[in-house]
């Protein structure tokens, strides 16, 4: 099984996108493919209901598990580059074979 994302151009010339849990199988030796669910629309998904769809799934699972990098993310020891510092050591790294790291001015 896998997702699917189908997307449907209206006469306005709008797009929608949705998504479909898909299922391959074979009958008289032909490949087809079935869908088993539609999702719903992918901006909708998107807001957010697709991460909680995700986190119930992972609740049956026996292999995978769901990790929320975005939880608790707190940043303590980021640096802060100038824009002038980048830009040199972006047109240097070009003249040497190694890049060069970018040092705070």
């Amino acid at each position: 099984m896998f997702i699917r994302k189908k997307t449907f151009y209206r006469r306005d010339g709008t797009k929608r996108e949705y998504l479909q849990i898909v299922k391959t199988c074979r009958e008289k030796g032909k490949v087809h493919q079935k869908v088993i669910c539609n999702l719903g629309r992918l901006e909708d998904l998107k807001k957010g209901s697709i991460d909680t769809l995700i986190q119930g799934l992972s609740k049956f699972s026996e292999k995978l598990t769901v990790i929320d990098t975005g939880k608790d993310l707190l940043a303590r020891d980021a640096k802060e580059y100038h824009l002038n510092a980048i830009i040199n050591s972006i047109g240097n790294a070009g003249e040497n074979s190694r890049v060069k790291k970018i040092q705070k001015e």
